[in-house]
């Protein structure tokens, strides 16, 4: 939405896509329709391997371009047409109200030609229109940028450049922030979290964000596959998630109450009913009615580096406690 001056629909099929003139990539050459349409193709492509292929699915003719079984028809979606330098239009499979929503997205980004030339040297050298350009990337270890001074949004940026400095777990980016060695820290790991404050002085910050926190299904595995939903709302409802946001997480979060976010587009106050309110008792009873869960043992996967643990662990005991279910935290680096 940056880059597009328009994206106008009458019907919500067919989208015609106006971006403004004169803008450029890193490299100096410039962003046009074909940027897009060429990037959305490429990605389509079953025989570039990219994982968010699928994010194109709604447009005319992917299916011809990465079928769910047998050879490809063509090599680009029929629904992407290029006007002119400056416009492009998306044709659907059917009307999607909300379609523009997902061209925010970043799988829908442009690409410069030199990409194509080799896209694995392109990987490890990113070329992209943004108000920072790529400098360098120390594997495993730090990624910089650098202020892009002809960038033509309204969001250019004000300072020099940004290092983005990894780190294998919260607490290490933790102590380096509480020394100066990193200027902003986007989340506080629980064990920090009775401290921070008291830590950081003036440099805390404590407020609102969009954003929830989810444990999802693994329908696709044979111990899910066929699960009664029963079992899924009752290990919900074995969860304490009061106790668990003003203990482990010292208050700094809030109990779901729905699928979305406060401050969504969508958002609507305890839009899942009883599923997210703790209540043991209706818990046990659910999952024995749903016919139990099999093997009586579940499993929690999440990243080692994402201040994780604690809540999981918690999330866990909760469960054990209120029915029996065994449960543990599975870390993956």
């Amino acid at each position: 939405y940056v880059n597009a001056q328009s994206i106008d629909s009458s019907d919500n099929k067919t989208f015609t896509v106006k971006l403004k003139p004169d803008w450029k990539f890193h490299d100096g050459s410039p962003v046009t329709a074909t940027s897009y349409v060429k990037a959305w193709n490429w990605a389509a492509n079953p025989a570039n391997k990219q994982t968010n292929s699928f994010w194109f699915s709604d447009i005319q003719g992917y299916d011809d371009v990465a079928p769910a079984k047998g050879k490809p028809k063509a090599d680009k979606m029929s629904g992407l047409k290029v006007v002119d330098d400056t416009t492009f239009t998306i044709t659907l499979t059917k009307p999607i109200p909300y379609y523009v929503y997902k061209l925010g997205y970043e799988v829908f980004n442009p690409l410069p030609e030199s990409f194509y030339k080799d896209p694995q040297a392109a990987g490890e050298h990113p070329i992209g229109n943004g108000p920072y350009k790529f400098v360098s990337w120390q594997h495993k270890k730090q990624i910089e940028v650098a202020k892009y001074d002809d960038y033509k949004g309204p969001n250019a940026a004000k300072n020099g450049g940004v290092i983005f400095k990894n780190y294998s777990n919260l607490e290490t980016a933790y102590e380096d922030l509480k020394s100066g060695n990193v200027d902003v820290l986007r989340q506080v790991a629980p064990k920090d979290l009775p401290v921070y404050k008291q830590d950081l002085g003036d440099r805390a910050v404590d407020q609102a964000y969009s954003a929830i926190q989810s444990i999802a299904v693994a329908y696709y595995t044979k111990q899910w596959k066929d699960i009664d939903p029963k079992v899924i709302q009752g290990l919900s409802m074995a969860i304490d998630r009061d106790t668990i946001t003003k203990t482990v997480l010292q208050g700094t979060r809030e109990p779901a109450t729905g699928w979305v976010a406060k401050g969504v587009m969508g958002f609507q106050p305890n839009a899942a009913g009883d599923v997210t309110k703790y209540d043991p008792a209706k818990a046990k009873a659910l999952i024995k009615e749903g016919g139990g869960v099999p093997g009586n043992s579940i499993s929690i996967q999440y990243n080692a580096d994402g201040g994780h643990k604690e809540w999981v662990e918690a999330v866990c005991n909760s469960i054990t406690n209120a029915t029996g279910v065994k449960c543990v935290g599975d870390s993956k680096a």
